[in-house]
């Protein structure tokens, strides 16, 4: 039997080039708004109403309390505390200080001596006593690199002029609450303290944690406790420019990542996290400087701060939780949402406008049904082939730039940004295309809603915030397709402007969420902002058939250009540093010192500390067994001691063996790694506080602030096991007389070792 040939389809009325100019200016113009409503205010002035939050008031503190990195554990965080505390008292206030060892067990164990600031400003409320208080929340140390401008000192300075302003007008109904924690960075240990031990924290209707993941852009609220309704709809009628989705939460809590907010739902505590997360570049490294800083983040914050404290400082917060909400803003409406109760039928209306659209069309000639299901699977090939090609591109830059590995995001980020997304788009139409005699647009259109369609019944059930993103384009894209087949015959201009109204909301939400989704994950997960572009894409996929054959060519010749313009604004040089990682290690048990860094290859600086090695290798000496490949040669002696550890018992009680030792830094190290080779730990107590319960046969504890007392941990093992105890103290620096000068081109790497003084002891026991 001969096959069958496929069938043709009747090109569709192309739009002339005025109407085809039009609707290029109304996409832009629609990207614009999307974009422009992301934008932060511009700052206030020193000078503004008094009643009012002042970027330009606030803005010198972040000067003073970030003028150096100030970690736990080290005279420059006492001197910022010190620093907070006049500040308050000349508020009027009179703040308090927690001193405390917190512990942090939710995610490894971690525990270090903290020093909580805080403040409480009464309320007017005749019965405030039994009121539940609002809560204002910042953390106040730094990491050992950043002076923490952003992380999260303009969090602390903005709570600092939130207090202010509040002393002109009327006093709120509630008690009003400022948390400035300690060792957030070393693991939430101010807040995992404040929450176990303070009285306080039992009295707290509702926190809001505020930080930074960088040094600018808009304040988004992107993660709240459960109940989430009544506070959602006060961000909404309380905040001037609410920026907020119940997309990016669900995204969140898929994510590793952690703040004191994590602490305080932990809790029971109800609340709302705001993180602003532009400027990546500058987060954990020492760009995190206060001229780097971005006002008009700090004034956004500020609004949204100073406006929340107003409004919940008004309301009982004993009756705050509520049913949760789906979420989300849109330029000139604010911030909208909904009862998530009603997530799964609007999803069901939507599935039910796709099927009559469907019966329409195919009534109407337009539609042929199994061709819609060839669009659906070609629209999936498209997706997986876009997005396998976006990874594999940006691999291949990484090839050419390992640099790129350790900024977390190139520092032009914009323009690969632009770069990806034009390339995706011309690569998707050129497809379209292509695929033109198999499929007519709209039928690869409606297969691509269709695959759009199941992703939002599937969120509906399993993570109903995740829905407001497809249900609402959807809606809109399918009445637009179906107002085409009803009445008569509508081609040319009138085609075009009806689905470019169709297509409105989903460039109004996709766009900021495409962008979003880059800035959040980074461009090492670019092939997710390209899945969210290719779905913003089957939803459009009629309008840009409208457009043209030379759209393909066009967006394809933008995005080289645009790969270009990234790769020379991401150049390294003193104002954009590279990253490098280097630092030193005294083994006390071999009595020598090694030089080691973790880069990936060396940098003409770097390179002088390893004279003659030709490649990364194990050191287990230091690292113990299973540790990563390093590069490492010896290093000097600078007169370095080496942490102590001393044996205080160890007995055999049945079949358990209950060890005790003492563990102390004779340099007053402020952070200490513990680690237990070869055992499984049954039981652990630190300070006579129970760490662990369940066995583990990889403990490891992190330390921090601890001081010259030491640490007296008692273990409970199987015996009859040879074991090791490895301990390994961090001090922040290099040995001043070893460093050669850095580059101005580079800098210290974020999230490491780099940088630092280390000392190793292990005990081995039998």
């Amino acid at each position: 039997m001969k096959a069958a040939m496929p069938t043709p389809s009747v090109p569709a009325a192309r739009a002339s080039l005025p109407v085809g100019a039009i609707v290029f200016a109304v996409l832009a113009l629609l990207v614009a708004i999307a974009l422009g409503a992301q934008r932060p205010p511009a700052p206030a002035p020193a000078n503004a109403a008094p009643e009012l939050f002042s970027a330009g008031r606030a803005l010198p503190k972040l000067f003073t309390l970030a003028k150096q990195p100030h970690p736990v554990g080290t005279a420059a965080n006492a001197e910022a505390r010190a620093w907070l505390i006049a500040e308050l008292r000349a508020l009027g206030l009179e703040p308090q200080v927690q001193s405390t060892l917190g512990v942090l067990k939710a995610r490894g164990l971690m525990v270090g001596m903290v020093h909580n600031v805080m403040v409480r400003k009464p309320g007017s409320a005749p019965d405030r006593a039994s009121r539940k208080a609002l809560m204002l929340a910042s953390h106040y140390d730094s990491v050992p690199h950043a002076p923490g401008a952003g992380d999260d000192g303009a969090s602390v300075v903005a709570i600092l002029e939130t207090l202010r302003a509040l002393q002109h007008g009327p006093a709120l109904k509630n008690d009003l609450i400022a948390l400035f924690t300690d060792g957030e960075e070393a693991g939430l240990l101010g807040a995992e303290a404040f929450v176990a031990e303070h009285p306080w924290a039992r009295e707290v209707g509702l926190a809001l944690n505020f930080e930074y993941r960088g040094n600018r852009g808009p304040m988004l609220m992107f993660e709240t406790s459960v109940g989430n309704g009544a506070m959602v709809a006060g961000l909404a009628g309380a905040v001037s420019q609410p920026l907020a989705s119940s997309l990016n939460y669900e995204v969140y809590k898929l994510m590793p990542n952690d703040t004191d907010m994590s602490s305080f739902k932990r809790a029971g505590i109800p609340g709302m996290n705001f993180a602003a997360i532009e400027g990546i570049n500058s987060y954990h490294t020492a760009l995190d400087r206060p001229d780097l800083f971005d006002p008009a983040s700090l004034q956004h914050q500020g609004d949204i701060m100073l406006g929340l404290a107003r409004h919940f400082g008004e309301r009982d917060l004993a009756t705050l939780r509520s049913a949760d909400h789906a979420y989300f803003d849109l330029p000139g409406l604010g911030l909208l949402h909904y009862p998530a109760a009603a997530v799964l039928p609007l999803s069901v209306a939507v599935a039910l406008l796709f099927i009559g659209v469907c019966v329409l069309g195919v009534r109407r000639g337009e539609l042929r049904t199994m061709r819609v299901a060839l669009g659906a699977l070609l629209f999936l090939l498209l997706a997986a082939l876009l997005a396998g090609a976006a990874h594999l591109l940006w691999m291949g830059l990484l090839l050419a730039q390992p640099g790129y590995r350790l900024t977390g995001a190139p520092y032009g980020g914009h323009w690969y940004l632009m770069a990806f997304a034009a390339l995706v788009v011309g690569a998707y139409v050129w497809c379209q295309q292509g695929l033109q005699r198999w499929v007519k647009p709209l039928e690869l259109g409606m297969g691509g809603m269709l695959i759009g369609l199941i992703l939002l019944l599937a969120a509906s059930v399993l993570i109903p915030g995740a829905s407001v993103l497809l249900v609402w384009p959807l809606l809109a894209m399918l009445l637009a397709t179906g107002a085409l087949w009803l009445g008569p015959p509508r081609e040319g201009a009138a085609r075009t402007m009806i689905l470019l109204l169709g297509a409105v909301p989903a460039v109004l939400m996709f766009v900021p969420t495409i962008r979003g989704v880059f800035i959040g994950l980074g461009p090492n997960l670019i092939a997710v902002m390209a899945l969210v572009l290719v779905l913003l894409l089957g939803i459009a996929t009629g309008l840009l058939a409208e457009l043209g054959r030379r759209l393909p060519i066009a967006a394809l010749g933008a995005g080289v250009v645009l790969l270009a313009l990234g790769a020379i604004s991401s150049r390294f040089d003193a104002e954009q540093p590279q990253p490098t990682n280097l630092f030193y290690v005294k083994d006390g048990a071999a009595g020598r010192s090694v030089w080691i860094s973790t880069d990936e290859t060396l940098n003409t600086w770097t390179a002088q500390y390893f004279p003659g090695v030709k490649g990364r290798a194990h050191l287990p000496a230091v690292f113990g067994p299973g540790g990563a490949p390093v590069w490492f040669s010896p290093a000097p002696e600078h007169g370095v001691s080496a942490p102590q550890v001393k044996v205080l018992s160890d007995e055999r009680e049945g079949s358990v063996r209950k060890l005790e030792i003492e563990v102390a830094s004779l340099r007053a190290a402020p952070a200490i790694r513990i680690n237990v080779e070869g055992a499984t730990v049954l039981r652990s107590r630190l300070n006579g506080k129970v760490l662990s319960d369940k066995p583990s046969a990889k403990w490891t504890l992190g330390a921090s602030g601890i001081g010259p007392q030491g640490l007296r941990l008692v273990f409970e093992l199987k015996p009859n096991t040879p074991f090791k105890i490895r301990v390994r103290e961090r001090s922040f620096g290099l040995p001043s007389d070893a460093m050669r000068a850095r580059p101005p081109e580079l800098m210290a790497e974020p999230f490491g070792s780099a940088d630092s003084t280390q000392s190793v002891t292990v005990l081995a026991l039998d």
